[in-house]
């Protein structure tokens, strides 16, 4: 999953220092951060990462007040720990609602019904079965 900066901070109602549309699409540890992830800080004896940290979006603490500049974008929420927590709890009912609209069903039918769009229905059915109603019969009926 891919999310911005600005959606992060809305998720986890917190605000943007840096670029707002700065994008991750994995976590990872702050000394070993890269392009494209975040991570995040909330241990003060983690702070020397914080100004080496190559990661596109790094959350902190609101309180947190950097000694030197920081590269990647920061989002600064109440609490770190527990915006992480909420933030992989979040993604997980995304991928979870993502599988369930992705799943074989949706792709069939997008495929299904594209095919079928491109061909006439009285290629596929006689023109009598276009047009005559369907008609079941119950249990009850075939039985004597």
């Amino acid at each position: 999953m891919e999310f911005t900066a600005k959606q992060l901070a809305q998720v986890l109602k917190g605000t943007v220092e840096g670029d707002p549309q700065a994008r991750v699409t994995s976590f990872a540890k702050i000394e070993h951060g890269k392009s494209g992830q975040l991570c995040f800080y909330a241990n003060p004896k983690y702070e020397q990462y914080v100004y080496t940290c190559k990661a596109s979006i790094l959350l902190v603490n609101k309180d947190f007040q950097p000694k030197q500049a920081v590269t990647p974008t920061m989002i600064r929420v109440d609490d770190a720990y527990k915006a992480l927590a909420d933030l992989l709890k979040y993604v997980t009912v995304q991928k979870r609602t993502d599988r369930r609209h992705r799943g074989f069903r949706s792709s069939w039918f997008l495929t299904t019904k594209s095919i079928l769009e491109a061909i006439p229905m009285s290629d596929i059915m006689p023109k009598s079965a276009i047009t005559r109603k369907s008609t079941r019969m119950s249990m009850s009926e075939t039985t004597p």
